[in-house]
């Protein structure tokens, strides 16, 4: 499974935090640079991620916080939606 089928098939565990998610100010000028840009480079994910219970680019588990391993539900410290309910 690649990094990418695993971001669109796998919810993110509940304590991913990002930047974008508190800002998401694009329009269509900013998607036509991105699509230009990944054009001529490829894509590349450069988002800084953190644990919302570490405060840090690491979680409890001690492994680093980004999309492909913080959904993995195998990981130790992974929180669904799910458990909300």
């Amino acid at each position: 499974m690649t990094p990418s089928s695993i971001r669109s098939s796998q919810p993110a565990c509940l304590h991913l935090r990002s930047k974008q998610m508190y800002y998401q100010v694009e329009d269509e000028t900013d998607r036509a640079h991105r699509r230009e840009i990944e054009r001529l480079f490829g894509a590349a994910d450069t988002t800084a991620f953190w644990c919302e219970r570490t405060q840090t680019g690491r979680g409890p588990d001690g492994a680093c916080c980004n999309r492909d391993e913080c959904c993995r539900v195998a990981r130790a410290c992974f929180v669904s939606v799910d458990s909300l309910a």
